[in-house]
C-alpha cells in the first residue's frame, strides 16, 4: 500500500513537472509567432492584473495607455493554446479535468502568461480604434464566463448567440417604432409619468430632498407601459420588488463582473456566497417570476387585432414565425430574457442620466437660466415638452449632450467578446479575447476635445449657436453593430423630464454645500449622493 503511494505520489508529480516543461515550450513558440499581439503590463501568477486595478478603472485604463498605446492588452507573451490547454485541464472542458497536481501546475504557470485574471482582455482607448472594431462581425460576441450564464436562459443581448441577437434586435427596434416613436402614445404616457413627478417635487416645498427615490417609479413606469401596457402606482408592492431587485443585482454584478476574468471561482467552496452570487441568484429569479406572471396573462387575454404593448407584440412574432421558420430563436423563455434585459439596460443609465444633469444645473446656475430662458421662448411656462422640440431648442439639447459626455454614464462598455481571429489597429487578435472600449477616455481626450475636463455646451453647438453637432468621438451609448437599441427612447426620456423640470422649477443646492463633480463608479458613473431643492417657479 505504501509503495502504491509513493508511486502515485511520483507520477503526480512527473505529470506536473512534464505539463509544465510542456507549455514552457509552447509558450517559447509563439513568443516568436505571435509579437503582433498588443503591448501591455505584466501581471501576478493566477491573479494576473487583477490585484492592481483601482475602483476606477476607466481611469487607470487612460494611465496605462499613455504607457502602452491607445489598444493594450493584459496578456503578454501568452498565446491563445495556452490558455486552451489551461482550461481545458482546469475546469474539466475537456476529456478530463485533470490531476490536482496537473491543475495546480498550470496555474502557477498560466499566472505569468494570462494577465487580467485567467482571460485575454484588450482595451481600446480611443475614437479610431473603438469604431474599427465595433464596426467588424468578429467583435459582436460576449464573454461566455458571467454570472448571467449560470441561469441558463436564452437573452438576445447578453449571451454569444449571434442569429439570436440579430433576430431579437431587429424586432425590437421596429417594436420601438410601431409602440412609441411612429405614434405618440408613449410619449404622452412619459408625460403623465413626469406630471405625477412634478407633484411630488412640489409637496416638498422648496426644501432638500434626495432626487433617486421619488424618480425610480417614472422610469420603470416608463418601461412598464411599454412592456407590460400598464402603470404601477407609487407604493405598488410588485414594482417595488422589480426597483429594488434591480438595483440590488446591479450593485453586486457590474460589468467588469469577477467571473468573467475568473470562469472557475464559482467551483470554489463558500466563495459564491462570499461574492454575493447566490443572493443574485435569488433576486433574479423572483424578477424572473414577476415577468413570467405577466406573460402568462397576456397570453389568455392576447388578442391578435388589439396589439396592445410590446408582450403581446413578441407573441403574435413568436407564433407567426414559429410556423413559418424552424430556426427562429423566438420564444417565451428569449421574451422572459429581453423583457429582463431590457428593464437592466432602460432604467439605470437613465435614471442616473437625469440626476447627473440636474446636479450639473444645481451647479452652473448661469447655464441653468440659458436653459430656461429657451425654455420660455420656445415652449412658454405651460406647453409640455416633445421630444422634437430639442430641434428648436438646441441649447437645451447641447446641455444634455455635454452632461452625457463630461460625466458619461457608462465609462466602459459592456464587454464584447471576438468570435474568431480578427484585428485591430493593426494588431492581432485572437478568437477568444475579451474587449473593453474606454468611452470615457475617448470623451476627455484633449486631441478630440478642448479642455475636455470642463462643462462646456457650448462645444456641441454650431458657430451661430443655432443647431447640435454631434462629433464622431461621442458615444454614450455604444456605437457600430452593438450600439443600444433603445438610445433614442433614452434620449427622449431624459430631455423631456430635464426639460419638464426646469420649465416649473429653480433648482438649487442646500445652503452651504460645496459640490463636487468626482462620482462613484459601480455599475454606472453615479454623482455624489446629495439633497437637492427644487424651487416652483410661481413662489
Amino acid at each position: 500500500m505504501l509503495t502504491d503511494n509513493i508511486l502515485s505520489v511520483r507520477y503526480e508529480i512527473l505529470i506536473a513537472v512534464s505539463v509544465t516543461l510542456l507549455a514552457g515550450i509552447i509558450l517559447s513558440y509563439f513568443k516568436s509567432s505571435r509579437r503582433n499581439f498588443p503591448p501591455g503590463p505584466w501581471g501576478l501568477p493566477i491573479v494576473g492584473y487583477t490585484p492592481f486595478l483601482s475602483k476606477h478603472i476607466h481611469l487607470q485604463f487612460i494611465d496605462l495607455a499613455k504607457k502602452y498605446g491607445d489598444v493594450f492588452s493584459f496578456i503578454r507573451n501568452g498565446n491563445p493554446l495556452v490558455n486552451r490547454t489551461f482550461w481545458t485541464i482546469n475546469t474539466g472542458h475537456g476529456n478530463r479535468a485533470g490531476t490536482p497536481l496537473e491543475r495546480t501546475a498550470l496555474l502557477i504557470f498560466a499566472g505569468f502568461s494570462l494577465r487580467l485574471g485567467s482571460e485575454m482582455v484588450i482595451v481600446l482607448n480611443d475614437t479610431e480604434s473603438i469604431r474599427e472594431a465595433l464596426s467588424k462581425q468578429e467583435f459582436l460576441g460576449r464573454p461566455p464566463h458571467s454570472s448571467l450564464s449560470q441561469f441558463g436562459e436564452k437573452k438576445a443581448f447578453l449571451m454569444n448567440d449571434i442569429h439570436m441577437w440579430k433576430e431579437h434586435r431587429r424586432f425590437l427596434i421596429n417594436s420601438l417604432k410601431d409602440l412609441g416613436f411612429g405614434k405618440t402614445k408613449l410619449e404622452e404616457k412619459i408625460e403623465d409619468e413626469i406630471h405625477g413627478f412634478q407633484s411630488v417635487l412640489e409637496s416638498f416645498k422648496g426644501k432638500p430632498m434626495d432626487l433617486a427615490a421619488p424618480l425610480n417609479p417614472i422610469i420603470s413606469n416608463n418601461l412598464s407601459n411599454f412592456i407590460f401596457g400598464k402603470r404601477y402606482d407609487f407604493d405598488d408592492p410588485e414594482r417595488k420588488t422589480l426597483d429594488e431587485n434591480l438595483e440590488q443585482t446591479s450593485e453586486i454584478i457590474a460589468q467588469n463582473d469577477i467571473q468573467i476574468f475568473f470562469p472557475w471561482i464559482k467551483h470554489i467552496p463558500f466563495l459564491p456566497k462570499w461574492l454575493c452570487i447566490e443572493k443574485y441568484f435569488k433576486l433574479y429569479k423572483e424578477s424572473e417570476g414577476i415577468f413570467r406572471k405577466q406573460v402568462e396573462e397576456h397570453k389568455e387575454t392576447l388578442d391578435r387585432k388589439n396589439v396592445r404593448d410590446f408582450i403581446d407584440s413578441y407573441l403574435v412574432e413568436m407564433e407567426y414565425r414559429q410556423k413559418k421558420d424552424e430556426k427562429t430563436s423566438l420564444s417565451e423563455e428569449a421574451l422572459i430574457g429581453l423583457m429582463l434585459g431590457i428593464s437592466g439596460a432602460g432604467i439605470e443609465p437613465v435614471r442616473t442620466s437625469i440626476i447627473w444633469i440636474l446636479y450639473t444645473m444645481a451647479g452652473f446656475l448661469d447655464v441653468q437660466e440659458k436653459v430656461q430662458k429657451e425654455i420660455l421662448e420656445v415652449l412658454g411656462p405651460d406647453r409640455n415638452p416633445k421630444y422634437q422640440d430639442q430641434i428648436s431648442m438646441p441649447f437645451s439639447h447641447a446641455v444634455m449632450l455635454e452632461v452625457m459626455r463630461w460625466q458619461t454614464i457608462a465609462p466602459l462598455n459592456l464587454l464584447k467578446y471576438t468570435l474568431a481571429d480578427t484585428n485591430v489597429a493593426g494588431y492581432d487578435i485572437p478568437a477568444g479575447t475579451i474587449v473593453m472600449s474606454n468611452f470615457w477616455a475617448v470623451h476627455n481626450d484633449p486631441r478630440y476635445w478642448k479642455e475636455p475636463e470642463k462643462f462646456k455646451p457650448e462645444r456641441f453647438l454650431t458657430p451661430d449657436g443655432k443647431s447640435v453637432v454631434k462629433p464622431p468621438h461621442y458615444m454614450p451609448f455604444s456605437i457600430g453593430k452593438r450600439v443600444c437599441p433603445g438610445k433614442t427612447m433614452a434620449y427622449m426620456e431624459v430631455f423631456v423630464c430635464y426639460v419638464s423640470i426646469l420649465q416649473k422649477f429653480d433648482v438649487r443646492f442646500p445652503e452651504g454645500y460645496k459640490p463636487t463633480f468626482e462620482g462613484t463608479y459601480t455599475n454606472t458613473y453615479k454623482p455624489p449622493s446629495t439633497k437637492i431643492r427644487f424651487i416652483p417657479k410661481n413662489c
